[in-house]
């Protein structure tokens, strides 16, 4: 099993260290552990340039750096979870921390005990699932509003075209004089540059539509 790439911002290596000598379960993966101080949120390199599967942020790190290191994250495209290690036991996660950014909590005390594992990868499964769901709230909504768009569009483009139907009628079936001849076809005229019109805006929902298919299927950030 592949090991999980964390990143620890913390002031401290004591985390780092019972983090790597965390008992390991048939069902858990090994943990690899690269650690950046908090001093100043940098370490031998650019946190934002580390490929990293999920980002634990340490307790001892204040509310403002918490909320300034994940903005610094998610603005930079990073979609891997991000944990904010507490020493309080059942804790809940802020709001300001959730806007900021951050996914949920672990605590410290179980970090290096069997349990921990368990707690671990439970979390992680936990938001991957939370984000699925967002995610197919986001495109259900998005089909929806689609669909509503489509039906207005086939409304619009049923009227310009029975003008033109009425106007070709005429034209075919009747000796129009040549002002009636004329008007009929200013109007077929007029009536296909209002279908063009229309037919720009279902190029635009398909464009939007390409560029989300393709955000889905590709990934648009570094973190897994």
């Amino acid at each position: 099993m592949d090991p999980i790439k964390i990143l620890l911002i913390d002031k401290t290596a004591s985390t780092k260290n019972a983090l790597e000598k965390t008992p390991v379960g048939r069902a858990s993966a090994p943990l690899d552990v690269t650690l950046v101080p908090a001093r100043n949120g940098r370490g031998t390199g650019d946190p934002l340039e580390v490929s990293t599967d999920v980002i634990l942020l340490g307790e001892s790190i204040s509310k403002k750096k918490i909320i300034e290191q994940t903005g610094k994250f998610r603005a930079r495209g990073f979609a891997c979870p991000i944990l904010l290690l507490t020493k309080q036991s059942e804790a809940r996660l802020a709001p300001a921390y959730q806007q900021a950014g951050v996914d949920d909590l672990l605590n410290i005390a179980e970090i290096g005990t069997p349990l921990f594992s368990w707690t671990f990868t439970s979390t992680l499964r936990q938001i991957n699932e939370r984000r699925k769901a967002s995610e197919y709230d986001y495109l259900r909504d998005r089909l929806s509003a689609i669909k509503r768009s489509l039906s207005s569009l086939m409304h619009d483009l049923n009227n310009p075209l029975s003008v033109i139907r009425l106007a070709v009628y005429h034209l075919e079936n009747t000796k129009p004089s040549k002002n009636r001849r004329d008007l009929y076809h200013s109007l077929m005229i007029e009536n296909v540059e209002k279908i063009e019109e229309k037919l720009k805006e279902l190029y635009h929902i398909r464009r939007l539509l390409t560029i989300e298919k393709k955000i889905k299927s590709h990934g648009r950030r570094p973190g897994r």
